[in-house]
């Protein structure tokens, strides 16, 4: 049987895709060698790494190195993001883009690109090979053209376009585009690929169907199996017909398995495997000890490479500056490939960009390095967030985001929050990495206060307040940011704290500021890893006419917070701060505040478990503040909270005072699909209160 043509067609089927690596396994053991192979969606992935020469072992150790969450969810760490959004992005939970003529939903849940650049790091041995005819073993998959429905047989081009354009999963991935043409999952058109097979001239074909049989209505259960089933209908119609074609149909029992079950890889590689024993009656006749091929030693993606040269394409509305300064490549060196992927994760995190994918081209001795970029289309987004905490109340966030629309590299964002807090942010940046960059902002708030004297409410009050940013500041390593600016902002009280004069006060107030801050936790809640550094120095003068103004005061301060994991599911975070003013005593709303369990407040006002939003008033405060929590469970946290400090009215009997300031607490808080959400139980050792505070979504 040495001269008989054996084709391998294999089906998609997402996670369940994984079961072909077990009949891969099994074909091998009986000397099975396969001349031609064509695969959908994941069998298309698989079936890409088996041509190209990876042994079957070595197709599943690395699949289950693949982040499937991440792929699935296409997170990108927080670090990887731009610096300016690193704090803002997660607070928006629904996004759409914004045309001149309506608003469009997203094409996807996501742009695939964590899905890309697995496909760019597993094929990287084939990246200069465009036939895959000439493959270890001849290859080809399907994707379906979404302007016309036809399935669409790759052959040649870039092979991870190709696979990427296979795994177009509709409503999962964003459709594909490649030479002008728009992919979706082939598995849409067909997703068992035996007819093309046939057209290669194949004699026989073994056929693995890992798609699922229609669900019934009681097992549609899950979005996943919803989208499944959807996908089923019209290839339940060309199965019927192209099965007739198989001569050796192995379908392992997977039913119950869904396309998002890559936690159980194993048991789907061995049901493959099992399953495809089952028919080693049909399978021994096409068994040929001679004819099986040694696996390519040179298939494997490399770890580190030298790179000669860098080649960008694609880019017009973004300069090679800024992307040489987000990639952060010293042409001509050795590169690990976790230091490329670093770099185009952080490409790819300024979100200018639709895909980023790289390719290594190999040269004499060395390697070109070519980055392919697509930029959005879109400029304008149009998001929407909530919040809801005890603070500040109900809130809902509509954002504005325009990107690349006065300036190049340039992002427009107007933020307003609609709530009986009500506030707005209007800000232009060109962020341009080191090279310093002008920014503009214009900012409005409104909340109700609270003024206290030995833990008793005094009064309520309402503050607005409306100013005006011109800054420069410069980005380094995207964790840095430094910068400065001048401020002129108007406060407004209802009535003046003190004498509590209803008549209130309306004041102008003239800002210079310079700033140094560091980011680089994993997670904004609950982070586990990393160091941050939020640090100000401000000259504040009140406005005493419109020709003068009052000697100015200045106030500093500096926090710096570090996490880490010591132990699996449990974290640790602690943080220093330190609040001085200098000078003549700031005006009220300027004075440095404690007490609260939030996150952002307004002005010099910071959080001090024990206590009320600025319940703790005075001129310079230092306070270490500590948790460890436990995750038992994905996104269920229960935490243990504690802080300590001094507040005094000169800095020189801060640390000589023996009055320490304490609150402590526990928590509990659940990573929901609006946010965090988390209730706090808190109490001090020097009053008997105790205190809950409630929080739900990210601040802003």
């Amino acid at each position: 049987m040495g001269q008989e043509k054996i084709g391998l067609a294999l089906s998609g089927g997402g996670a369940k895709g994984m079961a072909h690596i077990g009949v891969l396994r099994a074909l091998e053991e009986n000397h099975i060698q396969v001349d031609y192979i064509a695969g959908t969606s994941m069998g298309a992935v698989v079936g890409a790494l088996y041509a190209m020469g990876y042994s079957v072992d070595e197709i599943e150790l690395y699949l289950k190195r693949v982040d499937w969450e991440a792929v699935l969810s296409n997170d990108l760490p927080r670090d990887r993001l731009g610096y300016l959004d690193r704090s803002t992005e997660e607070k928006y939970l629904l996004s759409f883009k914004l045309t001149e003529n309506s608003i469009e939903l997203p094409n996807a849940f996501n742009y695939g690109y964590n899905m890309l650049k697995e496909m760019d790091y597993l094929t990287q041995s084939a990246h200069s090979q465009n036939d895959f005819s000439k493959l270890q073993i001849p290859f080809f998959c399907v994707a379906t053209n979404l302007e016309t429905g036809e399935a669409h047989v790759f052959d040649r081009g870039n092979l991870s376009d190709a696979l990427r354009a296979s795994v177009s999963y509709p409503s999962i991935f964003s459709p594909y585009r490649v030479n002008g043409n728009l992919y979706v999952d082939g598995g849409v058109a067909n997703n068992l690929p035996i007819d093309a097979l046939k057209e290669k001239g194949v004699s026989t074909i073994i056929a693995v169907d890992v798609q699922a049989t229609l669900y019934s209505k009681d097992e549609l259960s899950s979005i996943d199996k919803v989208l499944e089933q959807v996908g089923s209908f019209q290839n339940n119609i060309s199965y019927q017909e192209q099965v007739k074609n198989a001569d050796i149909l192995i379908r392992p029992a997977i039913n119950k398995y869904s396309i998002s079950d890559y936690k159980d890889t194993d048991t789907l590689i061995s049901l493959g495997y099992l399953e495809t024993q089952k028919h080693i009656k049909e399978l021994l006749p096409l068994s040929c000890l001679s004819c099986m091929k040694p696996k390519s030693n040179k298939a494997l993606p490399r770890e580190k490479v030298y790179v000669q040269q860098i080649e960008v394409r694609g880019a017009k509305s973004t300069s090679s500056s800024f992307i040489n300064a987000k990639l952060d490549f010293d042409e001509p060196r050795f590169y690990r490939t976790d230091q490329i992927e670093y770099g185009l994760d952080k490409l790819y995190g300024t979100q200018f960009y639709d895909v980023v994918s790289y390719n290594l081209i190999p040269l004499d001795t060395a390697y070109t390095l070519r980055i392919s970029v697509v930029e959005k289309t879109e400029k304008a987004l149009i998001r929407f967030g909530v919040n809801y905490n005890d603070d500040f109340r109900a809130a809902l966030l509509t954002n504005l985001t325009l990107r690349n629309i006065l300036f190049e590299n340039s992002k427009f964002s107007l933020d307003l929050a609609i709530s009986e807090n009500p506030r707005f942010q209007l800000q232009l940046m060109t962020e341009k990495g080191a090279i310093p960059s002008l920014g503009f902002a214009i900012k409005g708030r409104q909340f109700l206060g609270k003024y206290y004297q030995n833990r008793q409410v005094l009064t309520s009050y309402t503050q607005r307040g409306f100013s005006t940013d011109l800054f420069i500041q410069s980005t380094l390593f995207d964790f840095y940011t430094l910068g400065g600016g001048i401020k002129y902002e108007n406060i407004a009280l209802n009535q003046s704290i003190g004498d509590f004069d209803q008549d209130g006060t309306n004041d102008n107030f003239l800002h210079y500021y310079a700033f140094l801050n560091f980011d680089n936790l994993n997670r904004t809640f609950k982070p586990t890893r990393g160091f941050s550094l939020v640090s100000e120095g401000s000259i504040i003068s009140k406005q005493a006419n419109t020709q003068g103004f009052f000697e100015p005061s200045s106030v500093v301060y500096a926090q710096v917070t570090q996490a880490f994991s010591p132990i699996n599911k449990v974290g640790v975070s602690w943080s220093a701060f330190g609040a001085t003013t200098i000078g003549p005593d700031t005006d009220f709303p300027y004075q440095i505040f404690l007490g609260g369990a939030g996150v952002s407040y307004p002005n010099f006002s910071f959080p001090f478990l024990g206590y009320r939003m600025g319940e703790l008033i005075g001129r310079n405060a230092v306070t270490l503040q500590g948790e460890v929590f436990f995750e038992p469970w994905k996104n269920h946290f229960f935490s243990a909270k504690a802080n300590a400090g001094k507040m005094e009215s000169t800095f020189e009997t801060l640390f000589d005072s023996s009055v320490i300031l304490d609150g402590y607490g526990i928590s509990y808080a659940y990573m929901s699909p609006l946010g965090p959400m988390e209730i706090i139980a808190m109490t001090s050792s020097n009053h008997s209160d105790i205190y809950t505070y409630f929080s739900l979504g990210y601040w802003f």
